[in-house]
């Protein structure tokens, strides 16, 4: 099984660990993220895959600033990835203990 084994991710190449062309990622404007997708979309290229393969999702919880979720949709959008958004604040706000904590709004 080929690997790519630059930097610190070890992915496998996705038609090969999943057998469906496609990737699903959560990219959160942090460096880690950025790096993980770059490595995907590396994968993409070398399968001859198309890079809207990705789907790449942004996560927003409570303490996401809209200029880290503007990062991350630029950076999926400026690779060719398919981008999405999975709001998680809802489920934040049914496992905070009523009145015991506020959510930061933003």
């Amino acid at each position: 099984m080929e690997l790519i084994k630059d930097g610190p991710y070890r992915f496998r190449l996705p038609q090969q660990a999943i057998g469906t062309g496609k990737v699903v990622i959560g990219v959160s404007g942090g460096l880690d993220s950025a790096h993980a997708l770059t490595v995907a979309v590396e994968s993409m290229d070398r399968l001859g895959l198309p890079r809207r393969n990705i789907l790449a999702y942004t996560m927003p919880g409570f303490a996401a600033s809209e200029a880290t979720r503007d990062h991350a949709r630029q950076l999926m959008t400026a690779l060719g990835a398919t981008p999405g958004e999975i709001d998680i604040r809802p489920s934040g706000r049914q496992m905070l203990p009523s009145g015991k904590a506020a959510p930061r709004s933003g």
